[in-house]
């Protein structure tokens, strides 16, 4: 590798974040993907989950990272040795590639999820936000534009956009370093060079539109691949030539999964030859068509080949339930392959009763096959059954029935991983493999564990055939978690994966990611659940939940079971809750909550609440066979006076259950009695409400909280105006009521001395009437007295702080102060209501933050969930709250587009076809296109790679791509009736034009009857906007950034999102960060800022210095050129911007001297005495070491002069 490379990738970058979160349980891995896992020599093992990669560390047992960066799943990965030396960076590197096109290259830091010690100060400044000034300067305020703070604990250095349908496969090269190959969708390949960052598309080998579903490299040729394909082909193919080798009709259906042999370690164990004479002809009459093209060759000359040792093996499996073993025919891999063996797994496969989720009668119809074999135990083959089970094939002998791993998993499986050993490499059998026919499951070891992901969601760690670490991955948006302090360590969770979870971080520490599924009965997404707290230990196993097809139930965790009320909501439901048991205030004013934890316990729920498409329903838990009651005619029913919004979101009880709040799509919040008595309403939120939340202590029992999709948090404090009016009035009823009650005993006391047994008993049944007539008359006249009293609402504090949509709000159990929130930017905030300040801020999701809950043991610790599918268990005192100022310090860099060389060749074609001009162009012209590419040494690659190409458009382009013919359309005439009757219209009336359609270009109409009108021809502007929006998307699709750009210049409103779509695809230009300046100052600088990241990326350190400047960042500039050692720049233009006595000044002289100490000692002595007046630097003392250690003819000619001076 040249000095310019090297230069580029040892350049000190920070190399991970520390895990921001404590713990966390997972997002389940995707589905029907062959290379959706790997592992490497470090046990670290990481798997795809949506578009992320999750990051497992299998010796500690524990999460310790995630991959963010694509936009769409994650479909293959895996890791590879970038370079070739053997120490522990070779072991950093991942791979992966997205049905979103691209493949990156990621650079990784597995110290357990922390990085190292140099690079903490580094670590600390870039942690808080990846792309801090995105989010905050070019911010989408959309509900899909998810902010993600910590993005990316382990960043992305190189990626590839040169696939035009969705990477199907990537795989790396085992023999050269830093080769690696994709296909895709369309049956294209691309081989990419990681270490120079080119990459060479391949059109489709063998036709149109036929996927590319497998690859696998030769262990022993380093030109040749293994593709596999949906229609069943099989494709042993030299990348390096670009020649096709053999073709093998293999199956019938897709190909999904390849193992190539290695064909050293298969002849020095013996593998396959006692299988080929007695198996050669085992399925002839079936497989006919599975021979290559040269079948014809005689077992004479097979056998009595020189060359048997070099043969080649493949293992094949595919869609059509079979897995084949392909032997090599002739003596050149040309002559093609023969199937000597085909194993059948679906006679060996036995139905699972399901263990989580709804149970769907088309997995019987699904079938799913997956390869996996390893040089450590090289006799077995392993591979999936058609249900969930593991099985081992015994290579040495094809008839021996294979054997099973303990039964775990219920549902398919669809990768399998062998963890490499921890000892060296051994890859010779010490079984005797004569007696393998009889051995029974216990005599088989695996030289080395085993992990696999399933249909069933679960992540299994097996060790000799049994399973040892189970994780339960969580496949769905995570909607709600609740807790009781009934069962303080667990978390109920509700999850999209029709699945309620139990979750007890905190208390089984050995296993910390098992959870317990309750799925029975549940058929649609838990969105919304609660415990019931209220009712004592008896009914803490209630869990209330609704879905989002409306319908609600209750999940009884003691029998498993759930119970579904009939009818429901018509869309998912936002919130349920339990109507907690009255309390008797009268009495039991000083009574602690122990005592009404008491009553509680002797009191059984009865009412649920629940809010979906806009209502609010009633069910009664005590008659499942009873559907809901609508409480909004109720409540307008007992409230005549007043009128309420119609969309109601949100439904909450206070400490008490007296009260409750019912959020609305408006910003409202009415407060009612428990029995729905109006009492006041708050109007601050302008947007809807999503959640509001009462303080559980008992001194802040009158404050609630409220979270809304405007950004804000606000704090109320709810109290009673002092009226003496309303307080005689109520001392009035209180003494009638009391007289009144006085009466009543009198009088039947006189008539009981009179009457008879039997009379008696009939009077004091009509005393107690009497007596509930006055309680009920009491009741209503509370009821009235509500009315009549009057709230002040005081607002505590507004918290502005998230960028996006606040969806959810969370009181601490332990502390009456603290609030946590969750929100669409992807945080999760703790705010202070008593010193009003933000307290933390937990970055880490990957999308929308939907839910918090707060830990009942422990004051720090809260778990929040949301669109990423994890739930994460944070400790909010150790993520203090940064300002956007202290977060941007410093951010990784980002990533580098590679190369295409069909597009550089193409250029050079296009030169070497124009006239010759005096000045030559300096490009360099010895690149082969077959070979220098491919698998050329890194160190003959011209240095121009790390130079971005862009694609150059004319400079007449037109800039409307969808009317660009709206002069000459042919189809014109259709638009000119409709034009004058809008004119005349609009004149006359200007009613018409309200419900006028437009056109707005590329219209394939050729209706007569056409009533539009060509947009352009508008006179509204918001017409125009759409019409100007239409067409800058077009010139996106395309990747005329600069044209798009200029397009949303003409509307500064739009100039923002568009700065934003272009730098989130890494085209910034020049001419876009000049055109940035009309969005305003601040963007402008930002843009600068992001684009002089890119230019250093690339090596283009004085361009990048001049935008630093541009924006008056001087200090950062000058780092540009230390941290790439041009000293001399550097310290020049420190003098030309800071005085004289600067200390960067001496510092940079300092650092100059000590780089130059070995090299150019001359040099480092006048630098070292360019600090000598510097007494805080130390410069005399170095320089008398220096003198003394390097003992040259110049330095001794100086030497004494030198030191006399200096003492």
């Amino acid at each position: 590798m040249d000095d310019s490379l090297n230069e580029i990738h040892n350049k000190k970058t920070p190399t991970q974040l520390k895990n921001d979160w404590v713990e966390l349980l997972p997002s389940s891995s995707n589905w029907y993907c062959t290379s959706v896992a790997d592992c490497n020599e470090n046990q670290i093992y990481i798997y795809a989950c949506k578009s992320n990669v999750s990051i497992f560390n299998i010796k500690s047992k524990k999460f310790i990272g995630e991959l963010n960066g694509h936009t769409d799943r994650v479909t293959s990965v895996g890791f590879f040795k970038r370079f070739e030396s053997k120490n522990d960076e070779s072991y950093k590197w991942c791979i992966t590639g997205s049905d979103d096109k691209t493949v990156r290259i990621w650079k990784c830091n597995f110290n357990d999820g922390g990085g190292d010690d140099d690079d903490d100060d580094d670590v600390e400044n870039i942690k808080e936000n990846h792309d801090e000034i995105v989010d905050n300067d070019i911010n989408n305020d959309s509900d899909e534009n998810n902010v993600n703070g910590n993005k990316s604990i382990n960043y992305c250095i190189y990626y590839h956009q040169e696939h035009k349908t969705g990477v199907t496969c990537v795989v790396a090269s085992p023999l050269v370093s830093d080769l690696v190959l994709s296909g895709d969708k369309s049956g294209a390949l691309v081989i990419y060079r990681t270490l120079t960052n080119h990459v060479f598309p391949i059109p489709p080998i063998i036709g149109n539109n036929i996927s590319i579903s497998t690859l696998t490299f030769s262990p022993n040729h380093s030109d040749l691949v293994a593709i596999g394909y949906l229609n069943g082909i099989v494709l042993i193919y030299n990348f390096v030539i670009r020649s096709t080798v053999c073709k093998i009709s293999a199956h019938s259906a897709d190909v999904l999964s390849i193992i190539w042999f290695d064909s050293t370690i298969i002849q020095n164990n013996n593998i396959f030859d006692n299988n080929n004479n007695n198996n050669n002809n085992i399925n002839n009459n079936d497989n006919n068509s599975n021979n290559s093209t040269n079948e014809n060759i005689s077992k004479d000359q097979d056998n009595n080949n020189s060359n048997q040792k070099n043969r080649i093996y493949l293992a094949t499996c595919s869609k059509d339930k079979s897995i084949k073993i392909w032997k090599q025919v002739g003596e050149k891999i040309e002559s093609g392959f023969t199937n000597i063996y085909q194993f059948n797994p679906s006679k060996y496969s036995i139905q699972h009763s399901s263990g989580g989720g709804s149970g769907n009668q088309n997995d019987k119809q699904r079938v799913w096959l997956t390869l996996s074999w390893s040089p450590e135990s090289p006799q077995y083959l392993l591979s999936n059954s058609l249900t969930a089970d593991i099985l081992v094939w015994d290579l040495l002998n094809f008839k021996s029935p294979p054997e099973k791993f303990q039964s775990s998993h219920q549902r398919l499986i669809f990768n399998i991983t062998q963890i490499p050993s921890d000892g060296a490499l051994s890859t010779t059998i010490t079984k005797n493999k004569t007696k393998n026919k009889d051995k029974k499951q216990s005599q088989i070891k695996l030289n080395n564990k085993i992990i696999t992901v399933s249909l069933d969601r679960q992540i299994i760690v097996w060790e000799n055939l049994k399973a040892k670490i189970k994780i339960q991955g969580l496949g769905g948006f995570v909607y709600s978690i609740d807790t009781c302090s009934y069962s303080p360590n667990t978390f109920a969770i509700g999850c999209g994966d029709n699945t309620i979870r139990l979750w007890s971080p905190t208390e089984n520490t050995k296993d910390v990611y098992e959870s317990k599924t309750l799925w029975k009965g549940i058929q649609s997404k838990v969105t919304s659940l609660s415990i019931c707290k209220h009712y004592g230990f008896s009914n803490s196993n209630l869990i209330a939940f609704g879905m989002d097809d409306g319908r609600v139930g209750v999940y009884n965790i003691n029998t498993n079971q759930s119970k579904i009320f009939p009818g429901g909501h018509k869309n998912e439901i936002y919130q349920i809750i339990w109507k907690p048991p009255p309390q008797n205030n009268n009495n039991n004013n000083n009574n602690n909550n122990n005592n009404n934890n008491n009553n509680n316990n002797e009191q059984q729920p009865s009412k649920l609440y629940s809010i979906g498409n806009n209502e609010i329903y009633e069910w009664d838990y005590n008659d499942f066979n009873k559907s809901f009651t609508n409480m909004t005619p109720i409540i307008q029913q007992l409230n005549p006076k007043e009128t309420f919004s119609k969309h109601k979101t949100d439904i909450n009880f206070n400490l008490n259950g007296d009260m409750i709040s019912i959020g609305y799509s408006d910003g409202t919040i009415d407060i009612f009695t428990s029995e729905f008595h109006f009492l006041t309403r708050i109007r601050e939120h302008k947007k809807l409400i999503n959640r509001v939340q009462w303080n559980h202590f008992k001194e802040n029992e009158m404050i609630l909280a409220s979270a809304s999709t405007d950004k804000k948090v606000i704090i109320y404090k709810l109290s009673i105006v002092e009226n003496e009016n309303i307080i005689d009035n109520q001392n009035e009823i209180e003494e009638n009521s009391k007289e009144k009650e006085i009466e009543n005993t009198a009088k039947n006391d006189n008539k009981n001395e009179n009457l008879s047994k039997d009379d008696t008993v009939e009077n004091l049944n009509n005393n107690n009437n009497n007596n509930n007539n006055n309680n009920n008359n009491n009741n209503n006249n509370n009821n009235n007295n509500n009315n009549n009293i009057k709230y002040k609402i005081e607002i505590l504090h507004q918290f502005i702080g998230h960028k996006n949509n606040v969806c959810s709000v969370s009181w601490s159990n332990l502390d009456p102060d603290l609030l946590g929130s969750a929100s669409a930017d992807g945080t999760v905030q703790v705010w202070n209501i008593k010193t009003k300040e933000a307290v933390s801020n937990m970055r880490g999701h990957d999308g929308r933050v939907f839910t918090v809950c707060w830990s009942l043991l422990d004051r720090n610790l809260l778990v929040s969930g949301g669109e990423d599918q994890t739930v994460r268990l944070w400790n909010y005192s150790t993520q203090p709250f940064k300002t956007t100022t202290e977060s941007q310090i410093r951010k990784p860099p980002q990533p580098e587009l590679s190369i295409s060389l069909n597009k550089k060749i193409t250029e050079q074609q296009q030169q070497q076809q124009q006239p010759q001009s005096p000045i030559k162009n300096s490009l360099d012209q010895s690149i082969n296109p077959l070979v220098s590419p491919i698998l050329t040494s890194p160190t003959t690659t011209t240095s121009t790679s790390t130079t971005q190409i862009t694609e150059s458009f004319p400079k007449k382009r037109p800039i409307f791509l969808l009317n660009k013919d709206i002069v000459q359309r042919q189809d014109s005439s259709q638009y000119v009736v409709p034009l004058a009757k809008y004119f005349t219209t609009n004149q006359d009336l200007n009613t018409n034009n309200e419900k006028q359609e437009y056109e707005y270009g590329n219209n394939n109409n050729n209706n007569e009857n056409n009533s539009k009108i060509e947009a352009i021809f508008s006179e509204k502007k918001e017409i125009i906007n759409k019409l100007v929006q239409k067409e800058s998307l077009e010139l996106l699709k395309i990747d005329d950034v600069e044209n798009y750009i200029s397009l949303n210049s003409w509307n500064p409103a739009n100039l923002k999102q568009a700065l934003y779509q272009v730098i989130k695809n890494g085209k910034l230009t020049g001419n876009i960060v000049s055109l940035s300046i009309q969005a305003g100052r601040e963007i402008f600088e930002s843009v600068c800022n992001l684009y002089s990241q890119q230019l250093v990326c690339i090596g283009d350190y004085h361009l990048a210095v001049s935008y630093l400047l541009m924006i008056g960042k001087v200090n950062e500039a000058i780092e540009v050129y230390r941290n790439t050692l041009l000293f001399q720049e550097a310290i020049i233009l420190a003098k030309s911007r800071f005085l004289p006595d600067d200390p960067i000044i001496n510092q940079l002289f300092t650092e100059w001297a000590k780089q130059t100490e070995t090299s150019h000692p001359i040099h480092s002595i006048k630098c070292y005495l360019a600090t000598i007046n510097d007494q805080s630097l130390n410069s005399k003392q170095e320089l008398l070491k220096l003198l003394s250690s390097v003992q040259t003819k110049q330095i001794i000619k100086i030497q004494s002069d030198l030191e006399q001076i200096l003492k």
